[in-house]
């Protein structure tokens, strides 16, 4: 679950500093390829003004943060750490 968190995270990250550049079209396309890759969650930042910094960085919190409860639901670890007591 970690890694998923760690690359997705990263991968958000690579495109947010894009979009701050601002080069060419990179605010739409960041905008863009973080709600497809974040689908279907992310596609409610759509909702907001395309290109905008705050669409995108909706886009990349709603993606993130569907990736990692995927990934712990698929590896079946638990969202918190369970104590000495408790069953799984």
């Amino acid at each position: 679950m970690r890694i998923a968190a760690f690359f997705y995270g990263a991968w958000c990250i690579v495109w947010l500093l894009a979009a701050v550049t601002n080069v060419g079209e990179a605010r739409i396309g960041a905008h863009l390829v973080l709600s497809l890759t974040g689908l279907p969650s992310a596609l409610a930042s759509l909702y907001l003004p395309h290109a905008s910094m705050l669409g995108t960085v909706v886009a990349a919190a709603l993606g993130w943060a569907q990736w990692v409860i995927v990934a712990g639901w698929v590896s079946g670890d638990p969202p918190v750490k369970l104590s000495a007591g408790q069953e799984r």
